[in-house]
């Protein structure tokens, strides 16, 4: 070097050993976060859409979004050309009716009944099989999302990002005319 200073050899082979220890160790901690999928169940980002293959647990209103699944308050699973998001045809797809995000109705559930909703979808989900895997998608509705990042932590599954789709429940009388 100009200076004259330079680095010895062995303090450089010593910052490379440490530089590849804290790379085995994230890598590490990375296969684990994937060892444990039903544990972990990553939220898609806003703006990040889902993408051709992506398997989605999709809580959504039953009035707006599926209309073949018969019943009120029930979970079911319905074909994946029910529910797209921006052309994008998902994989899988779960519909909970709740009459608090009915469009035809005008009265609120209790808190109670939501959240039997939320930790039903979430057991459904982790009880799968094949089991969820790191990568899935969980996407919740706006009104149920502090219930359902409560029973997720009950549950044991952490949602790392919480992606809000925006339903606005009409005035009675109005949901008809959509």
């Amino acid at each position: 070097m100009a200076s004259g200073l330079g680095t010895p050899p062995l303090t450089t082979e010593l910052l490379l050993v440490a530089a590849l220890a804290v790379a085995a160790a994230v890598l590490l901690r990375a296969t684990l976060v994937v060892a444990t999928p039903s544990q972990h169940l990553t939220v898609v980002r806003p703006g990040r859409g889902a993408l051709l293959g992506d398997r989605v647990a999709l809580m959504v209103p039953f009035s707006r979004a599926v209309r073949a699944v018969p019943g009120s308050g029930s979970l079911a699973e319905v074909p994946v050309a029910a529910v797209t998001r921006d052309g994008v045809r998902l994989s899988l797809a779960v519909a909970v009716s709740w009459t608090l995000l009915d469009a035809h109705s005008a009265r609120l559930e209790p808190e109670d009944e939501v959240r039997r909703a939320v930790t039903n979808a979430l057991r459904w989900w982790l009880q799968r099989r094949p089991a969820p895997a790191a990568g899935d998608l969980l996407v919740v509705d706006g009104r149920a999302r502090d219930l359902a990042a409560g029973v997720a932590e009950l549950s044991g599954v952490r949602i790392d990002h919480l992606w809000v789709r925006d339903w606005t429940p009409l005035p009675a009388g109005e949901g008809a005319a959509r």
